[in-house]
């Protein structure tokens, strides 16, 4: 089996995004038809359709144990960047008036300060990239994905690929969707629909959300939950499925530097009021700034 394609580095607001480690790499799978499933590996699986082949990139929520490594890791790096400032300032300073003379006006170092301290966030190592051409499942126009993940929490960032020399696609940075996927079964999420330019006018989904302002329509996406007499390849044996449950997520950083949209409103789970995330299933505002929905 081979491995899926994470991006090595990525230009983050916050800051930088470091390679992703080995052992993170070695977790995770895409795979296809002729591969293995095994669901005794302790990895949870993820098949989902799509109306065409298009990449994607999933989120899979920072745990607490990762969020402590993550600081110790930060501490311990900003420690190192404030010891070879100090050299650093020696070294100006001895020089500065040598400079000076020669007409060289070189700056002073910058300190390192938690605030200023650029470092790869703790979910550098959870972003999940599917390559668009590496289908389980081709039923064109339809074509499944099946991926071996960690198990946790996973959010759709959107339909967004590494063309070798730009990232290039949607976040759907204003609105998504998150769910759990477990050990032991393969998570079914349904189908992932995406619309490219003004093309959403077929996925009855998207149709009505791509009206008006035609920079709405690029790379619209929204999803469509599994459903009772789904197809399925018959090498997924249909007692190994278990649906997800969506839930809404909240707004998230661009981490990509892409276009920013959001996914379609899907009923029970998120919906909008303006430019405000509407969790359903808690009846609620995902931005704790808003006041509650009151019934």
């Amino acid at each position: 089996m081979t491995k899926f394609p994470i991006l090595a580095a990525l230009a983050l607001s916050a800051g930088l995004f470091a390679p992703m480690t080995a052992d993170a790499q070695s977790k995770r799978t895409q795979l296809r038809a002729t591969d293995a499933v095994d669901l005794n590996d302790g990895r949870a699986y993820v098949y989902y359709r799509s109306n065409g082949r298009n990449a994607m990139q999933f989120l899979r929520s920072v745990t607490p144990e990762e969020a402590a490594e993550h600081a110790v890791r930060r501490t311990e790096a900003l420690t190192k960047a404030r010891e070879r400032y100090a050299r650093q300032l020696r070294n100006w300073e001895a020089n500065r008036e040598a400079d000076r003379k020669r007409g060289i006006n070189s700056a002073k170092p910058v300190e390192p300060t938690d605030e200023n301290f650029a470092f790869a966030g703790p979910e550098a190592d959870n972003f999940v990239e599917v390559n668009q051409g590496r289908v389980f499942w081709n039923a064109k126009p339809e074509y499944g994905y099946l991926l071996a993940l960690e198990p946790g929490e996973y959010t759709i960032v959107g339909p967004i690929t590494n063309t070798g020399q730009a990232l290039v696609g949607t976040c759907m940075c204003m609105g998504s969707v998150r769910f759990e996927v477990k050990a032991g079964v393969v998570n079914d999420l349904g189908h992932l629909l995406v619309a490219h330019e003004l093309s959403a006018g077929d996925v009855p989904e998207l149709a009505p959300h791509a009206r008006g302002d035609a920079r709405a329509a690029t790379h619209l996406m929204g999803v469509r939950p599994e459903s009772a007499g789904s197809s399925l390849p018959t090498t997924i044996p249909a007692g190994a499925i278990a649906r997800v449950d969506y839930r809404a997520a909240p707004k998230m950083p661009n981490h990509f530097g892409v276009v920013i949209n959001r996914i379609a409103p899907l009923p029970g789970v998120i919906a909008y009021d303006e430019d405000r995330v509407i969790d359903l299933k808690q009846s609620g505002f995902m931005d704790a700034r808003n006041p509650p929905i009151t019934e």
